[in-house]
């Protein structure tokens, strides 16, 4: 019929020529299939590879086809009726799209992130390969995200969850995920809304990047710069800085006087200052300031002078400050009051 006139273009008027003769190039597929049906072996085969030749060019194809043989009234096979509609294109686009998905996958399981997709409610209906070796997922029963999420941190998913729904911006929030071993690890998750053509959320498409590290590490600086700053604030602690080439020290508080000077005093040589520590100390304090100079930190205690008549000892860290090349051009004290913990 007219339908195959593309597939026998170039092969010139095929009406009354045998259908092998007609196509050659594709007799070793198809021939033994049209001698089934010549048999009485009606068949159909689907996407079967056939070598077609258009205008002298040979081409690889595929087609589905059925293959039924006429039957004579006396019960003999007067020839094959054959039905058949060509597959190739959509064959090629589906192995495309196939080659493209498991491209796509081995780059979402090799990804040190967490990946997933998920229905409007929270249903996983997606996950990477990190994602599933996390928790455990077998994909035997439903799962949602906030089943692994710390229970302190449920609710404020929801509630940037929430304004995130209303306003269209990605969802952005750390939370605490647990693993299959049954410990949570600090994550920094992030999503972005799935819309349909009306506009509604049908879904999210979700990542997690695991900060565990750095929020432990996060952690630790703020306890440590809090209890700097409870330290340094102590009404036992004086603060001082000391300028190298001036050779000269200052006091920046005045916790109390509990290193004396002069009151209301700016700026004390070295000599001065050093003065105000017991005779016997003032070559270790003296060495303690050479090396700062040197850039290291140095820590030990000293006994200052009697105050009201009392001998008091003190804990003094002395560290070095460097501008942008590295020379020390200023130090950095802070002198506490341990008298009575010796």
């Amino acid at each position: 019929n007219d339908a195959w006139a593309p597939t026998i273009a170039g092969k010139g008027d095929c009406v009354g020529q045998r259908f092998m003769d007609v196509f050659k190039e594709a007799k070793a597929g198809i021939g033994p299939l049209y001698a089934r049906a010549a048999r009485r072996d009606a068949l159909h085969v689907e996407d079967f590879p056939v070598p077609l030749a258009r205008h002298g060019r040979l081409s690889a194809t595929w087609w589905s086809f059925s293959y039924s043989p006429v039957m004579l009234a006396d019960g003999s096979v007067g020839g094959v009726f054959g039905v058949g509609y060509e597959t190739t294109r959509r064959l090629l686009a589906e192995q495309a799209l196939a080659s493209s998905e498991a491209a796509l996958r081995a780059v979402t399981n090799s990804a040190p992130i967490l990946l997933w997709r998920c229905a409007s409610d929270g249903l996983l209906t997606w996950t990477n390969q990190q994602l599933s070796d996390l928790v455990g997922d077998t994909g035997e029963a439903p799962a949602y995200w906030d089943d692994r999420v710390h229970p302190e941190d449920i609710e404020l998913g929801h509630r940037v969850h929430d304004e995130c729904a209303i306003s269209g911006r990605p969802f952005e929030c750390q939370q605490r995920v647990r693993g299959t071993d049954d410990a949570y690890r600090w994550f920094t998750v992030r999503a972005q809304q799935i819309v349909d053509a009306s506009g509604r959320v049908t879904g999210w498409i979700g990542s997690a990047i695991d900060i565990d590290d750095w929020r432990a590490a996060f952690d630790k600086a703020q306890t440590r710069d809090e209890l700097f700053r409870a330290y340094s604030s102590s009404d036992a602690t004086l603060k001082w800085v000391a300028d190298v080439e001036a050779r000269t020290a200052e006091a920046l508080n005045d916790p109390g006087g509990i290193w004396p000077r002069p009151a209301g005093s700016g700026p004390l040589s070295w000599d001065d200052w050093l003065a105000h520590a017991h005779p016997d100390d003032q070559p270790k304090f003296a060495a303690m300031i050479r090396t700062a100079i040197g850039g290291e930190v140095t820590q030990t205690t000293v006994r200052g002078l009697p105050i009201d008549g009392a001998v008091r000892c003190y804990q003094v860290t002395v560290f070095p400050i460097a501008d942008e090349q590295g020379h020390v051009h200023r130090l950095g004290g802070l002198t506490l009051d341990i008298t009575g913990e010796q």
